[in-house]
């Protein structure tokens, strides 16, 4: 603690003191000499002793070097065997920045461990996105493709098979049909039959849509996260295209195969199967209501004239033109649907060979890429 009020003086800074100064050390010299003769010069030249200072010493000696000597002996009976300095404990003070030069020590060889801990895990996770890096361009990339190629060949098939329907189709809507229709109940039967189906065939396509545009979004995100993104995206700023920064086939290969099924025109062929799937259900309902009105009108007749209706009726070709065209209308969506297919898929090809070509060609060092 600090003593305002008390000065450390020691035998070996007398020289540098004042002539008022020196007097008093060697008197109290001389004092310490009387009380103990067998004390020896060694413990002499480190004993240390304390001047009381007040504010009339201080001024008596020090400020007035030719002070009298009554003055004098009056600041030798302030002299006490304490020592302590008036900016505080020197030893203290070193003990204290000891103990904290420790800590720092032992905070820095802590850290040295810790460096040697970051440096393998990043040697870690280095080694592990390298092994990654080669599995996305050596194991994923020829797979994506061979699937590519796989879509190419369905389609085709898919084209021609809803080609030839649509034709069929088509000439029958235009053809004098001479043959004569099924019974009112078997028609009905037909006729919802045919509405279960295409309920179930147009759920099933709509499925079929989405989870092939998720999968393939899936892998575009999975992509784009291996992309160094920018802390603050500027409004000015280009989108991040692969083919401008060179980045793996890959990147390219989704990029354009993410963008081309969202032009497919599937949303047309969900409409017309919905349009068509309205068509029948009009159609079975007219026929129940034929069927009543027909039922009503045979027991108001005799029973001569009912065989009569019933043969005329059942001779009666049935009206479904309008399911006709209906159906003509699906076809020729899912054809065009096809052919886009198709067209996407060699052009997905065609623009990966490309990219990978650039790629190899290639040879600065690798840099991170960003949007």
């Amino acid at each position: 603690m600090l003593e305002s009020s008390k000065i450390h003086v020691g035998y070996a800074e007398a020289r540098g003191a004042s002539s008022a100064s020196i007097y008093l050390s060697s008197f109290g010299a001389a004092c310490c000499q009387c009380r103990s003769a067998n004390v020896s010069d060694d413990q002499l030249v480190t004993k240390v002793i304390t001047w009381k200072r007040t504010t009339s010493s201080r001024s008596s000696s020090s400020r007035n070097p030719l002070a009298n000597k009554d003055d004098n002996d009056d600041s030798g009976s302030d002299f006490i065997e304490e020592f302590c300095m008036i900016s505080g404990s020197h030893s203290s003070t070193l003990e204290r920045m000891y103990a904290w030069e420790r800590k720092l020590y032992d905070e820095v060889k802590a850290s040295e461990s810790i460096q040697k801990e970051y440096d393998l895990a990043l040697h870690a996770v280095d080694s592990i996105s390298k092994r990654l890096e080669k599995m996305r361009d050596e194991e994923l990339l020829p797979q994506l493709l061979e699937l590519i190629q796989g879509l190419t060949r369905m389609w085709k098939a898919m084209l021609e098979c809803h080609h030839s329907q649509y034709i069929t189709i088509s000439l029958a809507y235009h053809a004098k049909s001479s043959s004569v229709a099924p019974p009112g109940e078997t028609q009905r039967q037909i006729i919802n039959q045919l509405q279960d189906e295409v309920e179930y065939f147009g759920l099933s396509f709509t499925d079929w849509v989405n989870s092939y545009t998720s999968y393939v979004e899936a892998l575009n995100s999975w992509l784009q996260n291996c992309i160094l993104q920018p802390r603050e995206r500027y409004k000015g700023r280009r989108a991040f295209s692969p083919r401008r920064y060179l980045a793996p086939p890959i990147f390219v290969l989704c990029r354009d195969w993410s963008a081309g099924i969202k032009s497919l025109p599937s949303q047309e062929v969900s409409d017309a199967i919905k349009a068509f799937l309205s068509d029948l259900r009009n159609s079975i309902r007219h026929q129940a209501e034929e069927s009543r009105k027909t039922e009503t009108t045979i027991n108001l007749q005799n029973n001569e004239a009912d065989g009569e209706n019933k043969a005329e009726n059942e001779d009666r070709p049935s009206n479904i033109s309008c399911i006709q065209a209906s159906l003509t209308r699906v076809l020729d969506r899912l054809t065009k649907f096809s052919e886009s297919s198709v067209k996407m898929c060699e052009d997905i090809k065609q623009k990966c060979d490309l990219a990978r070509t650039a790629y190899d060609n290639y040879r600065a060092p690798p840099r991170s890429f960003s949007i």
